[in-house]
């Protein structure tokens, strides 16, 4: 009995019939279609057979169906190529197949090509394409397969030679182009290797087809693809598919070559093209290359969070780089340990100079777990200021949060990583920096302490804290900027001679001789023939200024020092804390005052008292910003200067990120940048191991115990600043737990250089003492808290807290105040108001009634000023309008007399008055809300409108001060479409007499705000609105960007019921949908807004939404 195998479930009769009585749904354009349900009707009529699956049958030319439905086309494939192919974005490594359907069957021959080429009727080329032989080579790879034998019980292994995916195509595809000119984007099927020979072939999207074939493939010095190419008649080639890995590596390209996708496509067609060329198919557009560009960069990234890519950096490929991650606040803290040894060799062969700053711009701002957004994330970094050598950084860390305490654990965990302690510090003007700097490197705990600790006579701390020069007389001229030019130039020289002062007895010269300028109001001769005080000293400083040249800073009077970012001044506040220096310079002030002969017989051009107090305040940092201590540290920059960070941030900005937009994900930026200094430290030269100079006056590092002294008083050196090494620690020599630190916990030895003992305890085993940092940190009182509270507020991008806690109840409350007297949006009386008196406007006392109307637009707008960051701006460009002029005023100011008189000069404008006895007028300004946004926005609409005619007419433009909408339109789902079609009127007969052309209305142009006015269509009673049902984004078709709910104009009905059917009477309300999500009411008759629920109802007038 002959053996057979089971049954088959397709019956071929069935299935052909079927197919072949849908030919008309299935080939379309010569072209067996897929996308389409007809494949999914036939399945169900079979019932064996799934769609994809019957799709497959056809196009494998199953039963020869492809062939019956494809009998009348000419030249078709053997098997389909996907359809409308165009340059994309795919990342497969392979075209649309590849080796993956190459026959496995090794000892069968090739299948032909796509169709018999000679039964075309289009015309055809042949052409060849040569490679040479290290060049073809490096296509080819080979690959083992595996597959089962007919038992299924073994596998059998073979190995097979095949093009590498991803490469030839893009190979072949120059060829073609440099040797043919062909810019078909040729999307290849297939290639085979078999005995030596290769079989390729491709498809373009305008009919072209290329077959190609070579012999001997592996021997000879060149391969030469001998290829038959039909031409396309379509004409729409497209580009090819740009993959990995040609995609990676034009990635790379474009973004670590520091150029743009735009500059790379067009250097590419300056080498391929010449002109004439149309364009080929491997010059890539602008935004297939962008988004190769993107695809790199996300490749480097290690998590989509960036703070768990660091996280993870920090444990693998920057393990020793990256030292610490911190999610919220967040921040990292980044050095190589090659930054580390460079700096530790230039700190023993130097006095270690370093300049510290923050910079902003840089890194896309995080999302966190609630959705919202961080604070601005500023970039810290220490560079060394190196005498000779190029400059260096460092240290580096990113933070959100930029308080004292942030900054000064940063500089702390790289000082405890072995970093030497700097002998010279430079920061700007922040207080941040400064009082991290004093904390971290001299053991002080507030500025005020450490320029007492270097009064002259006491022993100085180790680093020497320094301000930059032009940060701190960036101060001095802003404000002398609206002084006289040469007065200007005067002073700022006569400061730059004081800051280059070296003792105190030239400084004290010159301090009085300012001080007496400045003070004097008259000065040359007085009565009695001798010359006054202020003729004296002016003269002094004048010849003190020209005696060998000219000070360096009189050319800050009129450089560019708009770069400079102005820090707050940290000599601003208040002075109740002084110290030596304040006390020193105070002393010298008296003086000059009591030196002072004003019976001179000239007026004193420098009679500026104001810049004498400035001085005054900054004298208590003096030691800072001055010389003055220079000699008794015996080393440091003159003058001090923080140039080199600035010039570091420009190099970041401007070389490392130039072509690259900015701000990026803060992963990306710290990998990059680590990369970066990689390379910068490697170009140092190898000179920094050369001793300077300077050496024979350096202080050692590392004093040892017989150095310092045995009966040395160790309370005061560790309180001084002074950092001594424990030998013990030196050593290795952990302590063995005996004694502890009695605020920190850790393990101590009983050496003085270890650890201090606390007063009254008795010595031996478990004497309580306290460690040398803890000593340092001395009580803090509420100075020293606020100290380390203060942020470093680069460009005012910081978020400062308000010292005042009773303010707010918490921190992110209070959040709109634009002006120091304001703790919440001030409200406007109503001219009702018994508080308010008569304004004069030009002689005439106006009284005005019933304001309420114009009061509450006022309140809608003001709040809505506070609430959005754009609306100020368009404020600003709309001040011809006096009641923007208004708003910008109060919003700064608060409500002063100003704003009542602003209001009454408007009111006037559009309201009657009725003239009184002794030039008074009362003004009744009752009116619908509506009507008097009309009047108060007629030059500054809502939308614009425009028709034109298209025979000619003069354009009609119509203004919208409001849109009137229906009251039932806030409860609708399409709301936005029902009121766009009120105004979008399309094409309509020319309004003109004697015109029968078509007028054609554009979009409307709206403006950086809406208003819409709300009717009822009832006759008699109003219809409430719940105000969460209002929306809250608003855009049109026309409108680029959405506009945001501000708030709305209520009117609250009287309380009779007999009276609540007279539309007439009345009051307004605003009510202002806060940035926080609150529903708050500001009503002109009460002095204090109120909260209302969502849920409220009212009865609504106007809406207002802004950008």
């Amino acid at each position: 009995m002959s053996l057979r195998g089971r049954p088959r479930v397709l019956n071929e009769d069935i299935i052909k019939n079927i197919v072949i009585s849908n030919k008309p749904n299935i080939v379309r354009d010569g072209k067996i279609i897929k996308a389409s349900e007809i494949w999914t009707t036939m399945s169900r009529e079979i019932k064996e057979i799934a769609p994809h699956a019957l799709y497959t049958l056809v196009v494998n030319n199953r039963y020869n169906l492809k062939d019956i439905l494809l009998k009348d086309t000419v030249c078709e494939p053997a098997s389909k190529i996907t359809e409308n192919v165009t340059e994309g974005t795919h990342t497969e490594d392979t075209d649309l197949d590849t080796d993956s359907i190459t026959n496995t069957n090794n000892d069968s021959e090739p299948e032909e090509p796509f169709c018999n080429v000679s039964e075309s009727s289009t015309s055809s080329t042949i052409i060849d394409i040569t490679f040479e032989r290290a060049e073809f080579d490096d296509l080819v790879e080979e690959k083992q397969y595996s597959r089962k034998e007919k038992d299924r019980k073994r596998l059998e292994f073979r190995k097979y030679l095949v093009l590498r995916a991803g490469e030839w195509q893009n190979a072949i595809t120059s060829k073609l182009w440099a040797k043919h000119k062909i810019h078909c984007a040729y999307q290849f099927k297939r290639n085979k290797i078999y005995n030596e020979k290769l079989i390729i072939s491709g498809k373009c999207n305008c009919g072209s087809v290329l077959h190609g074939t070579a012999n001997n493939i592996m021997t000879g010095d060149n391969v030469i693809i001998n290829c038959h190419r039909t031409v396309g008649t379509d004409g729409k080639c497209g580009k090819r598919y740009l993959r990995n890995p040609l995609r990676h590596q034009i990635g790379l390209e474009i973004f670590e070559g520091h150029t743009t996708a735009m500059k790379y496509r067009i250097d590419q067609a300056a080498n391929l093209m010449e002109p004439g060329d149309e364009e080929p198919p491997h010059v890539y557009k602008a935004q297939a290359l962008h988004d190769a560009v993107k695809s790199y960069t996300n490749s480097q990234i290690l998590n989509k969070n960036p703070i768990y890519s660091l996280a993870k950096a920090k444990r693998t490929i920057y393990k020793n780089t990256i030292h610490t991650v911190g999610l919220d606040p967040f921040f990292a803290i980044y050095w190589s340990k090659y930054q580390l040894e460079v700096y530790k060799q230039y700190a023993l062969r130097h006095n270690s100079s370093i300049a510290i700053d923050a910079t902003g711009s840089i890194i896309k701002k995080l999302i966190h777990s609630d959705k919202s957004k961080s604070k601005h994330i500023f970039l810290y970094s220490c560079v060394a200021n190196t005498p000779h050598e190029p400059k260096f950084p460092v240290t580096q860390m990113i933070s959100e949060s930029q308080t004292t305490i942030w900054i000064w654990m940063w500089l702390m965990q790289w000082i405890q990583s072995g970093a030497p302690t700097p002998r010279e510090v430079t920061c700007d003007m922040s207080s941040a920096l400064l009082n991290a700097a004093v904390r971290a490197f001299t053991g002080s705990t507030t500025i005020e302490s450490y320029a007492d600790s270097i009064w002259e006579g006491e022993p100085l701390p180790k680093s020497y804290i320094r301000i930059d020069v032009a940060h701190f007389l960036k101060i001095y001229c802003n404000y002398l900027k609206n002084i006289r030019f040469k007065i200007k130039k005067f002073f700022l020289a006569a400061i730059g001679k004081l800051i280059l002062a070296q003792n105190l007895e030239e400084a004290e010269e010159i301090l009085f001789a300012i001080f007496v300028t400045a003070l004097s109001d008259t000065e040359g001769k007085a009565i009695d023939g001798s010359y006054t005080s202020c003729e004296i000293h002016k003269g002094k400083l004048v010849q003190l200024l020209t005696h060998d040249s000219l000070s360096p800073f009189e050319n800050y009077a009129n450089a560019d020092t708009e770069n400079l970012v102005l820090q707050e001044d940290i000599c601003s506040e208040s002075t109740v804390h002084e110290n030596r220096w304040q006390k020193w310079a105070q002393n010298i002030y008296v003086r000059a005052c009591s030196s002072l002969n004003d019976n001179g017989d000239r007026q004193n051009a420098h009679y500026l008292p104001q810049l004498a107090n400035k001085i005054l305040q900054h004298m208590k940092w003096f030691p800072l910003w001055s010389d003055v201590m220079r000699n008794a540290f015996e080393y440091g920059r003159i003058p001090s200067s923080s140039a080199s960070v600035e010039a570091e941030f420009s190099v970041i900005k401007s070389q490392l990120f130039g072509n690259v937009t900015l701000p990026i994900r803060a992963d990306l930026f710290v990998f990059k940048h680590i990369e970066f200094l990689k390379g910068r430290l490697q170009l140092l030269p190898n000179s920094s191991a050369t001793h300077n100079s300077e050496d024979q006056n350096r202080i050692q590092d590392n004093g040892t115990l017989e150095e310092i002294g045995q009966n040395t008083d160790w309370n005061g050196i560790i309180a001084s600043g002074l950092v001594v090494t424990c030998p013990a620690c030196s050593n290795n020599d952990s302590p063995s737990g005996a004694h502890k630190c009695n605020k920190c916990g850790k393990n101590v030895h009983v050496l003085k250089e270890c650890s201090i003992p606390i007063q009254g305890e008795q010595e031996g085993f478990g004497e309580k003492r306290v460690c040398v940092e803890c000593h340092r940190l001395t009580t803090r009182t509420s100075k020293d808290i606020r100290n380390l509270s203060v942020v470093e507020n680069w460009r005012g991008l910081a978020e400062s807290v308000n010292k005042s806690r009773y303010l707010r109840a918490s921190f992110q409350e209070n959040e709109f105040l634009l002006h120091e007297k304001l703790n919440k949006i001030p409200i406007l009386n109503n001219g009702n108001s018994l508080k308010l008196r008569a304004i004069n406007v030009k002689g005439i006392k106006v009284t005005l009634a019933n304001t309420c109307a114009f009061d509450s637009i006022f309140q809608l707008f003001l709040s809505a000023v506070y609430d959005s960051k754009e609306l100020p701006k368009a404020c600003s460009e709309l001040k011809s309008n006096l009641f923007f002029e208004m708003l910008l005023h109060t919003s700064c100011k608060g409500i002063t007399r100003h704003t009542y008189y602003t209001r009454a000069i408007l009111l006037q404008n559009i309201f009657p008055s009725k003239q009184g006895i002794y030039n008074s007028a009362f003004i009744n300004c009752e009116v619908t809300v509506g009507h008097l946004c009309t009047k108060l926005f007629s030059t500054t609409p809502t939308l614009v409108e425009t028709s034109i005619c298209n025979r000619g007419c003069t354009p009609r433009v119509k203004n919208f001060p409001a849109i009137q909408i229906q009251n039932s339109f806030l409860g609708s789902e399409k709301w936005e479409d029902e009121i766009e079609n009120q105004f979008l009127l399309g094409t309509t007969s020319c309004s003109r007499q004697d015109c029968n052309g078509e007028e054609s209305t554009s979009s409307p142009r709206p403006g950086d705000f809406i208003i819409f006015e709300v009717y009822d269509t009832g006759d008699t009673h109003y219809n409430t609105t719940t105000l969460h049902c209002i929306p809250k984004t608003l855009q049109f078709s026309f409108m680029k960007e959405p506009f945001y709910l501000r708030g709305v104009v209520r009117m609250r009905l009287p309380k009779s019921d007999s009276d609540v059917n007279l539309k007439t009477i009345g009051h307004y309300t605003a009510i202002s949908y806060r940035r926080d999500g609150s529903w708050v009411e500001y009503d002109d008759q009460k002095d204090s807004e109120m909260t209302l629920s969502p849920n409220f109802n009212a009865v609504i007038e106007l809406i207002v939404y802004s950008v």
